[in-house]
């Protein structure tokens, strides 16, 4: 993460680590992968991890590769939202922003599920072309992954968030 050791940005932002290992799991029961072991949080890198059988198809892998990140994005945006449309004290409203933007942070695969993507699109192309459709995402999440260094998952947690919150870009420039 650059300044901040994984490990303690793990830990200031615990409820996305322990979010993200449960909705990597249940997407694992959903596309009926089998679990081997799950890890919810430790303050050690990895943070947290689900450990499963190798995904044996493009939809088993789109499904516990691609939604966990898209889940977990739209769940930030619900908690924002709320701050956003809601009169809230002030305690209750950076509760929820730090919730938001921990969920937001922590979206993205880490780089052994990046590892994992990438294992899975060479496996899977040489038996059906659709295993292709994997080849951008392990681009995307590598870059993303690459720019964490310099802080893009806070700056895509912050963008989510001015995302729902117009009003705030907008008075920057009036």
């Amino acid at each position: 993460m650059g300044i901040i050791k994984k490990e303690d940005f793990a830990l200031i932002t615990f409820p996305g680590v322990m979010l993200y290992n449960l909705i990597y799991k249940l997407f694992c029961h959903i596309s009926l992968i089998e679990i081997k072991n799950v890890e919810f949080f430790a303050h050690n890198y990895p943070s947290g991890y689900v450990e499963h059988e190798n995904p044996k198809n493009i939809i088993q892998s789109l499904i516990i590769f691609i939604l966990p990140f898209i889940f977990l994005s739209f769940v930030s945006i619900l908690i924002f939202s709320v701050t956003y449309i809601f009169k809230l004290n002030i305690i209750l409203k950076i509760i929820l922003i730090w919730l938001g933007m921990s969920i937001a942070v922590q979206s993205f695969p880490d780089s052994n599920v990046i590892s994992e993507i990438k294992k899975n699109a060479i496996k899977l192309s040489e038996k059906n072309f659709l295993g292709y459709l994997l080849y951008p995402f392990y681009a995307i999440f590598t870059l993303f992954h690459l720019l964490s260094i310099l802080g893009f998952y806070i700056l895509y947690a912050v963008f989510i968030y001015f995302l729902v919150t117009p009003e705030i870009i907008i008075s920057l420039f009036i």
